[in-house]
């Protein structure tokens, strides 16, 4: 099925075999899959690059996640038949999907008429998103609505009564990025737009069945095309109606939602049942780890060091870069983060990641470029609350 935009997908799989020959083997088995079924693959022992595919265009990658066991990265395309044959690949060889399983869709912020999307057209996306974000809600698995992975865009400053509306009144890239996508996990991520040209739409659940990531793909394209096309006044007016429903999104962004609107999310009885199956294992808390201290590396080098300065003056007050949960182990926090220094320093070797706001450089293995420092701060305060939780030498008559 053919696009109107190109686009890229993450598709993010479990195998049941992984309990007993781990991680590394079960990429190495997929990337094996796929190319006896004549998918070209490589296989990266680090998932920190910036862009989709491998070194050719028409290549896949196999890459390490930290909470599934492994995620294939698809080429930029604009049809989905080479997707719809690496699922099948995948299913006859026994992946799966569960509930810690999402779906990454980049499209490409230009047009068919080869048109890039201006600030405007980002605000009306982001207010078209926030007005429907309820109902588009519906469309995908219960477990990944508003999850820590794919947050509502619509509730990080706003109510969701007047969220659309903010967002349609936003002043500037920076303002829309800090209100409705401050971050990588959200459901619209804004950040690939400066280092990509795509925005990354992350809601949808995992899936390996062909028709639903194609109509989602529609899905978000079809609004995409729609913040090109309508103008403030009609974007206003749909938000003001209050009318939330399908029907709405369909009659707003035209036939390209029909598709996913007519594929069921899967009920919840579905994911029950999966709660059961070996593929679904809850992701531990060296995976929340890992998987925060790797979205730190796709920071541009100044927002990291910003952050970094934060932690530093503000030590004895949780800085809003240390999630709240750290804050009950610290002494495993500091042994989590010696670990992803060390195997981040050996798959960094030779690869690139972003240390600058946008050009790429080979990261120095010593210090694993600008999140060397951040790093650091980290540690620093991850050994003083276990500092603090020590119990007291002074013994105490009773």
């Amino acid at each position: 099925m053919r696009i109107t935009r190109r686009f890229g997908v993450e598709i993010e799989v479990v195998h049941a075999d992984t309990v007993s020959v781990g991680k590394p083997a079960i990429q190495r088995r997929a990337h094996a899959a796929l190319q006896t079924g004549g998918v070209s693959t490589i296989v990266r022992r680090a998932a920190l690059s910036r862009s989709h595919g491998g070194s050719t265009p028409a290549t896949y990658r196999v890459e390490p996640d930290a909470t599934v066991d492994a995620e294939i990265v698809s080429p930029p395309m604009r049809d989905t038949d080479t997707l719809n044959e690496v699922m099948r690949i995948l299913s006859a060889d026994g992946f799966g999907v569960n509930t810690n399983c999402g779906q990454h869709v980049h499209i490409e912020a230009i047009n068919a008429a080869g048109t890039r999307m201006s600030f405007p057209d980002l605000r009306r996306l982001f207010a078209i998103w926030a007005h429907f974000e309820p109902t588009i809600e519906t469309l995908v698995a219960p477990s990944r609505r508003n999850n820590h992975f794919s947050r509502r865009i619509a509730t990080h400053t706003y109510t969701q009564g007047t969220a659309a509306s903010q967002a349609l009144a936003a002043p500037n890239f920076q303002g829309l990025s800090d209100d409705f996508s401050p971050g990588k996990f959200y459901a619209v991520n804004i950040r690939p737009f400066a280092t990509r040209g795509t925005i990354e739409f992350r809601l949808h659940n995992g899936t390996l069945e062909a028709n639903k990531i194609e109509g989602w793909i529609r899905l978000c394209a079809a609004i995409m095309d729609r913040s090109q096309s309508a103008t403030d006044i009609e974007v206003q007016q749909v938000i003001d109606s209050g009318d939330r429903s399908l029907a709405a999104l369909v009659a707003l962004v035209g036939d390209g939602a029909v598709d996913a609107v007519a594929t069921p999310a899967p009920s919840t009885r579905h994911l029950i049942r999966r709660r059961r199956s070996p593929l679904n294992r809850p992701p531990s808390f060296r995976s929340q780890v890992f998987a925060f201290l790797d979205e730190q590396a796709y920071e541009p080098a100044t927002t990291v060091r910003a952050r970094a300065g934060e932690a530093v003056r503000d030590m004895r007050s949780r800085p809003s870069i240390i999630p709240g949960a750290w804050e009950h182990d610290s002494r495993r926090v500091l042994q989590i983060i010696a670990q992803w220094r060390t195997e981040r320093l050996r798959d960094l070797r030779g690869l690139t990641v972003a240390v600058g706001d946008t050009a790429p450089v080979v990261a120095p293995a010593s210090s694993l470029g600008h999140v060397g420092p951040l790093l650091e701060v980290l540690e620093a305060r991850a050994a003083f609350l276990a500092n603090l939780s020590k119990p007291s030498r002074r013994s105490v008559a009773v």
